[in-house]
């Protein structure tokens, strides 16, 4: 079961997606992955990420170093 109530980190979301946090960062800026900033920094809930990888697991991901 999730814990719904886990806010993760943009590090912990990359290391669960096996991409670099740069990447998670765009993700979150375009919407592509449920995410809220709080304090300044970008939190995606566990249940987001659960959705996320549900939604795109066959598409590959790349560091975006921009």
């Amino acid at each position: 079961m999730i814990d719904t109530n886990k806010q993760l980190s943009a590090s912990e979301v990359a290391r669960a997606l096996g991409v670099c946090r740069d990447t998670v960062y765009r993700m979150a800026r375009e919407g592509s992955i449920g995410a809220t900033r709080v304090r300044g920094q970008w939190r995606i809930s566990a249940p987001d990420l659960q959705q996320y990888m549900t939604d795109n697991r066959n598409l590959p991901h790349e560091c975006d170093n921009s």
